[in-house]
């Protein structure tokens, strides 16, 4: 099996001075080992202290890491990605309404006086903005009829006046 390049000498010394520091250690076959060495008794009569370097390899951690990296990348990007989606959905069905405003303004200002707008909520802005604009729409109206019927009766009047008129100064 790969093993690690263990230090050729490692006092216990150096043991006690790292404490419980990880130590990166290179393997034989370029894998990466995590390592930490500390002071042990032996249990013979003699009492000796010997150091023990515990060392496991990262690539099984590091797979852990990636593979969370990668689903929590993939989550996050699919959250993202359905939140603009229902993001862009509302925003299209909350002005939707005024879609239908703005294609009954541009008939209006094309000439079509008759158009009027429907979908009257009045306890919402959209309703209240229809609502204003078919009262404005029902007074332009009656100005324009009231225009026309003043026309109406200017060109009676110049006709009758001219008729009048032209009627005595044939006679004389």
């Amino acid at each position: 099996a790969p093993r690690p390049d263990f230090p050729e000498t490692f006092t216990l010394q150096d043991a006690i001075s790292q404490g419980d520091r990880v130590v990166t250690l290179d393997g034989d076959d370029g894998e990466t080992y995590s390592s930490v060495a500390s002071p042990q008794s032996a249990q013979d009569p003699q009492g000796l202290t010997y150091v023990q370097i515990v060392a496991l390899p990262l690539d099984e951690a590091d797979r852990i890491v990636a593979t969370y990296v990668a689903v929590y990348t993939t989550v996050a990007l699919v959250t993202i990605l359905l939140a603009a989606l229902l993001t862009r959905g509302l925003v299209t069905l909350t002005f939707r309404r005024l879609g239908q405003v703005e294609s009954t303004a541009m008939a209006i200002a094309a000439g079509d006086f008759s158009q009027r707008l429907t979908d009257l909520e009045p306890t919402t802005e959209v309703g209240r903005l229809n609502s204003a604009i078919n009262t404005m729409l029902d007074r332009v109206d009656r100005s324009l009829a009231q225009r026309d019927r003043t026309v109406q009766n200017m060109r009676r009047f110049i006709g009758d006046a001219s008729h009048e008129l032209r009627t005595p100064l044939v006679s004389v």
